[in-house]
């Protein structure tokens, strides 16, 4: 699994194209479709992380049994210019098709998140369990699929302009959770 700190724009591209290969789909490049499609999202200040998951979640809703022969998703090509394209409608169609699995997980990632929070009240200094309580966080749900093409759902938390100390407690706390943790500076 990519970890968020290790996409960037200049290396999304290959990251793509790795996630792909490895399903077994060709990467789709049009080089300046591709270029023109960084620099919107660029433009729109998504974070490469997000770019990437949502050729994630174009696959899966591609790879959907009630998608698979529909002319309308079968014209998004798997790459950064189809996620740029289809944004909106990936977007919708992945939350209307994963809406049950979106909000059990999410959930469970809330629940796991004040689980956190209350351990670090309890046993933290004050100050500490403050600024981790004042945190931003979102929560993911990651769809990716194995070698049979089965989908593998997976959690992850992103934490928002978090100090390497308070990283460091977050990094401890869900080590051994099965649960994901990234940071976005």
């Amino acid at each position: 699994m990519v970890s968020p700190t290790d996409i960037t724009f200049f290396n999304l591209p290959s990251k793509v194209e790795g996630f792909l290969a490895s399903i077994g789909r060709k990467y789709y490049r049009d080089v300046r479709k591709e270029r023109n499609a960084l620099n919107e999202f660029m433009l729109q200040r998504v974070q490469p992380k997000e770019v990437f998951e949502l050729v994630k979640k174009l696959v899966a809703v591609r790879n959907h049994q009630n998608n698979q022969k529909d002319k309308f998703w079968i014209g998004a090509t798997e790459n950064i210019y189809g996620a740029l394209a289809y944004k909106n409608q990936i977007e919708t169609v992945y939350d209307s098709l994963f809406a049950e699995e979106i909000k059990k997980e999410a959930e469970k990632a809330a629940k796991n998140w004040e689980t956190f929070l209350t351990w670090a009240k309890k046993s933290l200094p004050p100050t500490t369990a403050n600024e981790l309580s004042s945190l931003k966080i979102k929560t993911l749900l990651l769809h990716d699929l194995d070698d049979n093409n089965k989908t593998i759902v997976t959690n992850e938390i992103l934490v928002y302009s978090c100090n390497d100390t308070l990283w460091r407690f977050i990094e401890a706390y869900f080590f051994d959770s099965g649960w994901k943790v990234g940071r976005v500076v």
